[in-house]
């Protein structure tokens, strides 16, 4: 009997420190889970503010790219238009030729 009382104590004592362990495990984990939670949420604030950065970087890319490109465009516009000026001229002076010449 006293081996059966030492054997069940034993088991009890088993029992308990198998609790222990696995409660001991399980706040491990969760201490280990809130340390990950830290450092993602740290690292998803890096990310952010780096896509933040990164997208004020591409709209400026773009606004210059748009300058870049509207620029030659409106230089152009600014060419034809005195082109169509001195076109007009070229004419006024040839009809006024013409004109000369059908008077005389």
């Amino acid at each position: 009997t006293k081996s059966s009382i030492f054997q069940i104590m034993e088991d009890q004592l088993k029992t308990k420190t198998d609790f222990l362990m696995q409660q001991l495990a399980a706040e491990g984990d969760h201490k280990m889970a809130e340390e990950n939670l830290k450092v993602f949420t740290e690292m998803k604030q890096h990310l952010e503010r780096s896509i933040q950065q990164n997208e004020l970087l591409l709209n400026g890319i773009n606004s210059q790219v748009r300058e870049i490109v509207t620029a030659p465009a409106a230089a152009m516009g600014a060419k034809v238009e005195q082109f169509k000026e001195y076109m007009s001229k070229v004419q006024d002076s040839e009809d006024e030729y013409r004109k000369a010449i059908q008077e005389t």
